[in-house]
């Protein structure tokens, strides 16, 4: 099992999933290096798109914090998606609506903790990466 760090972002529509990944494409990939976003089925109503970063080398868990926090700008620009997480591994934490830090959905929200993330969404903020 391989282990990345990535932004996994799950869509009802395939016709939002296609339009996150043009403006993903369209971003330059900047603020950082991206592999091309990747669209996969989840199950009959799901589209996932993977935006995994170029990562080359060792890095630090400051580094990796960094690259989260982008990950969430870059987020913040889509819509049409009904949940998202940046992160180790994130999809199975995405399936499950594991209430971790960093798991963005619709408003209202799901439970306690949520704050404004983007307009529509709310999210349990972000914490960085640990050593």
């Amino acid at each position: 099992m391989v282990v990345r760090f990535e932004l996994v972002v799950e869509f009802r529509s395939a016709q939002a999933a296609v339009a996150a990944a043009d403006r993903v494409v369209a971003a330059g990939n900047a603020p950082i290096d991206l592999h091309w976003p990747r669209l996969d089925r989840d199950g009959d109503t799901a589209l996932l798109l993977s935006v995994v970063p170029v990562v080359d080398g060792a890095r630090t868990a400051r580094w990796f914090t960094d690259l989260g926090n982008g990950l969430y700008r870059l987020l913040s620009d889509l819509t049409g998606y009904r949940a998202a997480l940046a992160g180790w591994d994130p999809l199975g934490p995405l399936r499950e609506r594991r209430q971790v830090p960093g798991l963005v959905l619709p408003e209202p929200g799901d439970g306690p903790g949520f704050v404004p993330f983007a307009r529509g969404f709310v999210w349990l903020p972000y914490r960085g990466e640990s050593e």
